[in-house]
């Protein structure tokens, strides 16, 4: 167990039920800096950011009932100030009712969270110029047989505007014959030759009330 605690790439700790540490691994003091003599003078919650306190604090009371917590994200405030975003999970030593210590085992996901965080904002950027451009976009998805239709759809079919999720054979049974050779060319060589293309051309669809 030693040389597994000593050299594992994940972050490990020992607390005691007051918050003190017990002993943590190298990888867990590399990363957030502190040494040995720093730890005799720290709590849990000198390192854990303040935004997340009152949550570590209420998975350790879930502990102490013993409850399972499963997975969960913190922020640890690094010695020099920097932050990190840590994923793992706590357990809980509990003799006659009342917790020795908690034990837990963490994984940097700084990075992971950060790319994460920039591609939301990137799809709340792209939804917003979809929905401004008023433009009935669909994305084919030839595999699962489905294909994607944007809430602008609606206005040009007469039918509800919302995003929708159809088989590709709703929408084919929709195009003009005339059309239809032209566009599941163009579809189904767009799929085949890898990068997504931009077909672009005039297709005839009837309104709901056209087929009515």
């Amino acid at each position: 167990f030693r040389t597994i605690f000593e050299n594992s790439t994940d972050l490990l700790q020992s607390v005691d039920a007051l918050g003190g540490f017990v002993q943590v691994n190298p990888a867990w003091k590399r990363l957030l800096g502190y040494t040995d003599d720093d730890l005799k003078h720290l709590n849990l919650f000198d390192v854990v950011a303040p935004e997340d306190a009152a949550i570590v604090e209420g998975l350790l009371l879930r502990l102490i009932r013993g409850e399972q917590v499963g997975t969960f994200d913190v922020t640890m405030l690094c010695k020099d100030g920097r932050r990190v975003v840590l994923e793992g999970n706590v357990s809980a030593h509990i003799q006659e009712g009342a917790p020795l210590v908690t034990r837990g085992i963490f994984r940097d996901v700084t990075q992971r969270k950060a790319v994460e965080g920039q591609l939301a904002v990137v799809r709340e950027r792209l939804g917003l110029a979809i929905r401004g451009s008023k433009l009935a976009l669909w994305d084919l998805d030839v595999e699962a047989g489905r294909v994607f239709l944007s809430e602008d759809w609606g206005a040009i079919l007469g039918t509800e505007r919302r995003d929708a999720v159809v088989p590709i054979a709703s929408l084919t049974a929709l195009v003009h014959p005339d059309d239809l050779p032209g566009i599941t060319a163009a579809a189904f060589a767009d799929h085949d030759s890898g990068p997504a293309q931009t077909c672009d051309g005039d297709e005839t669809v009837p309104r709901r009330a056209d087929r009515a």
